[in-house]
């Protein structure tokens, strides 16, 4: 498959497209009662824990074309970041996620709170990771996930 050129506005239109679909389509099949598993599952609890964004996630095709962003915060992102902190919790994957919720909650932070400390670290190491080109050092994440403090 060829790689897409950095920064290119078609295929980046069209990865949001896609993207803002799905969120729309699990949504609304969650709203009517569907069980998720696996992504799906983990994405649309996501969703259910933040309703300050239930505008967001019934008008995600409508604004599949538009950068979306509530007080700095893209809410399809942070749904995504929560969703990944959730599997990595759930699959144990890597131990480290959910020895971090356990210190941060042991800390006097709720769960969600943990798991948003968490999140913050993942979006950082990625963006960090994405500026330098260099693919995902899991033993780096691991250890940032032994360091981060509440």
């Amino acid at each position: 498959m060829p790689t897409q050129p950095d920064h290119d506005p078609a295929f980046t239109a069209a990865m949001r497209e896609m993207s803002r679909a799905h969120v729309a389509d699990i949504w609304r099949r969650g709203q009517a009662g569907e069980v998720f598993t696996g992504e799906d599952q983990s994405f649309y609890q996501a969703m259910k824990v933040h309703p300050e964004y239930v505008e967001f996630w019934e008008r995600a095709a409508e604004l599949s074309g538009k950068d979306v962003t509530v007080d700095g915060v893209n809410p399809y992102l942070h749904a995504s970041l929560h969703s990944v902190i959730e599997r990595q919790i759930a699959e144990t994957g890597p131990p480290e996620t959910e020895q971090a919720v356990f210190r941060l909650t042991h800390a006097g932070l709720d769960r969600h709170e943990a798991v948003h400390r968490i999140a913050g670290l993942l979006s950082e190491f990625i963006y960090e990771m994405m500026k330098q080109k260099k693919p995902f050092d899991n033993a780096l994440y691991c250890r940032r996930l032994r360091a981060l403090k509440p």
